[in-house]
């Protein structure tokens, strides 16, 4: 028979914080290339202008996954029913 492992119901540390860190480097890199060629014709600015828009988001919910990782604090994260998620 073919278990699969319990799924995690919550990201970790080194996810949320790749989200974060990962969005707000697409925002900057993103506005930088937007300000760039702003005077460009074309779709340019508008694709970057999105991918401005995209990174702004995913930095503001890597933020939130940070801070309700900080508020659960050092509480295990229950994976399956009964079993606290193990502490490397």
């Amino acid at each position: 028979m073919n278990e699969q492992p319990p799924k995690q119901r919550f990201p970790s540390w080194k996810q949320a914080l790749v989200i974060f860190c990962g969005g707000i480097v697409l925002a900057l890199s993103s506005c930088a290339v937007f300000l760039a060629n702003l005077n460009a014709g074309g779709n340019l600015p508008a694709v970057f202008a999105g991918s401005f828009i995209a990174g702004a988001i995913a930095s503001l919910v890597g933020f939130v996954l940070v801070l309700i990782r900080a508020i659960r604090g050092s509480k295990p994260t229950l994976i399956a029913p009964g079993k606290p998620e193990e502490k490397p």
